[in-house]
């Protein structure tokens, strides 16, 4: 979890991350803790001018909370030096299942493409 999360945030702001141990000054912060809600996929995303918390029940909700965060990072005017909007996110998934169509029976991808077919499919959480 450490790792995906470094290179999540590497790709999202552009600058070199480092894992801190529990307890020290950082200013993302994820952390794995059991709530109110079942579901694996749930998670709790905080930006202020202080720093971020992304709070999760399990790897799942860290994995879906991270691309929230790449998308407030990817959202016009935000970024590398720029920061990122305060928000206060409490997200689950609406149903049990999701995903796309690809019709591989009619029309040839490349595997590179179905890589990143894939690659997106998880950055937009379906």
């Amino acid at each position: 979890m450490g790792r995906l999360t470094r290179e999540a945030l590497q790709e999202s702001f552009g600058i070199p991350t480092h894992l801190a141990a529990a307890g020290r000054r950082a200013d993302v912060i994820v952390r794995l803790r059991p709530g109110p809600d079942s579901l694996r996929e749930s998670y709790h995303l905080q930006v202020t001018p202080r720093g971020v918390l992304l709070e999760a029940r399990a790897g799942a909700g860290v994995f879906y909370g991270l691309q929230t965060l790449r998308q407030l990072a990817a959202s016009e005017g935000n970024g590398a030096g720029r920061g990122l909007p305060a928000v206060d996110i409490h997200d689950r998934p609406r149903f049990a299942w999701r995903g796309l169509h690809l019709d591989v029976g009619r029309h040839f991808f490349t595997i590179d493409f179905v890589e990143r077919y894939i690659d997106l499919m998880a950055r937009y959480k379906y």
